[in-house]
């Protein structure tokens, strides 16, 4: 099966200058999919790795307020 990788960044911005973007802060995850996934099927996967990860850095906060 052939495989591509993508880069998920999330809860930062993107920042230009000079031409050139960048994106800044934030999170990012890597995916490794086939490539014939489909593009509803890469979105429903790229919010739930979001999801998780949220709901992951939610939980020592959690943990503390109790």
């Amino acid at each position: 099966m052939e495989t591509i990788v993508i880069l998920v960044c999330y809860n930062g911005k993107w920042v230009t200058s000079k031409k050139m973007c960048k994106y800044e802060g934030g999170d990012s995850k890597g995916l490794i999919v086939p490539r014939t996934i489909k593009f509803a099927e890469l979105l429903d996967l790229c919010i739930r790795l979001i999801v998780v990860g949220w709901v992951i850095l939610q939980l020592p906060l959690l943990k503390a307020m109790k």
